[in-house]
């Protein structure tokens, strides 16, 4: 119903919530921990995000192997930076880390590093935030996910700005530049945009220019305590291990507008034998409540904003973000 833009999204709540009274119904505890996690989806498709929360909640007290629980968690995780409960955004998205890295599944791992790293910086603790951008630039690396790397370069960017280390900045503005040449236009100007204003403070620091007001970039909203979903946006994810192989979640991502959505997306889990899924997977985006952009995983602050030091105000969540299909199976937010 999503997927053909024929219904509005009161016949696509009600389909959803009729959906959740037969699975409270169901013997089939095998098969729920996929269907609540696929209602956690829908919810968040529609933006629904406190009851997406409620059905990823109760996923996850039904699945029992371990890549599951990490693809839930995940999803738990990008709902609350969806919702601005930043802190339990922080936990899912740490415990989903660590699940994915004692899997082997660098490049669900770095995903969650980088939506991990997308809250720190909405609490304010921009160094633990700049660390875990490092640590997701280099799971993307890992895992040849070039979309992963940009976006992490990005958020690298946007946290050492905040620290005031302009230098840094421009450093990693311009690799995320070089690394996203297929992405769309939006992404390119928004990094360029970010680029001119650390570059003119930075010029500032060392006293050759006079900085004045910036303006924001076009498209590139300044509200207060925003994000950008870097895993709205949809990549898919490769499960490495035989239990990822035996229960296959695909990933697809809810970009959240850090920047263009700058955070990831919902995974689902097929029912009977996996099947090789190509493509991205699905993620909630990393950051705002608006509707999820086309980025992949990681969430990014948005606009001239990104480029403030830490002691000004947090930047708000983009308002209109891309939003991605989502899949079938296990699927998770980005």
């Amino acid at each position: 119903m999503l997927k053909s833009g024929r219904h509005g999204v009161g016949e696509v709540a009600q389909a959803l919530e009729g959906s959740w009274r037969l699975a409270k119904r169901s013997t089939k505890q095998g098969l729920l921990g996929q269907l609540y996690n696929d209602l956690g989806l829908g919810y968040s498709q529609l933006q629904l995000f406190p009851l997406a929360v409620e059905t990823f909640l109760q996923a996850l007290s039904l699945c029992q192997r371990p890549g599951e629980q990490a693809t839930v968690l995940r999803n738990l995780g990008m709902a609350h930076n969806a919702l601005g409960n930043y802190q339990e955004a922080r936990q899912f998205h740490q415990k989903a880390a660590d699940l994915h890295g004692s899997l082997g599944q660098r490049w669900e791992q770095g995903r969650s590093l980088g939506s991990l790293a997308f809250a720190l910086s909405q609490l304010g603790d921009h160094r633990a935030a700049r660390d875990n951008y490092l640590h997701a630039l280099l799971a993307a690396q890992d895992a040849g996910d070039t979309k992963g790397q940009w976006q992490a370069c990005e958020g690298l960017g946007a946290a050492a700005a905040r620290l005031g280390q302009y230098d840094q900045a421009l450093k990693y503005y311009k690799e995320a530049l070089i690394q996203c040449q297929k992405e769309p236009d939006s992404v390119r100007e928004r990094l360029v945009a970010k680029l001119a204003d650390a570059m003119k403070t930075h010029l500032a620091q060392v006293g050759l220019v006079q900085v004045h007001p910036s303006t924001p970039a076009p498209g590139r909203p300044q509200a207060p305590g925003s994000i950008s979903q870097v895993a709205g946006t949809s990549s898919r994810v490769q499960s490495s291990t035989a239990d990822a192989q035996h229960s296959r979640w695909e990933d697809k991502e809810f970009e959240e507008g850090q920047e263009e959505k700058g955070e990831e997306g919902l995974v689902n889990v097929p029912t009977s034998v996996p099947q090789k899924l190509e493509g991205p997977r699905t993620h909630l985006p990393f950051g705002g409540l608006g509707a999820p952009r086309e980025h992949s995983g990681i969430l990014i602050p948005n606009g001239s904003q990104a480029n403030r030091s830490a002691r000004r105000p947090r930047e708000a969540l983009p308002k209109n973000p891309q939003r991605r299909v989502t899949q079938s199976g296990f699927c998770i937010i980005m």
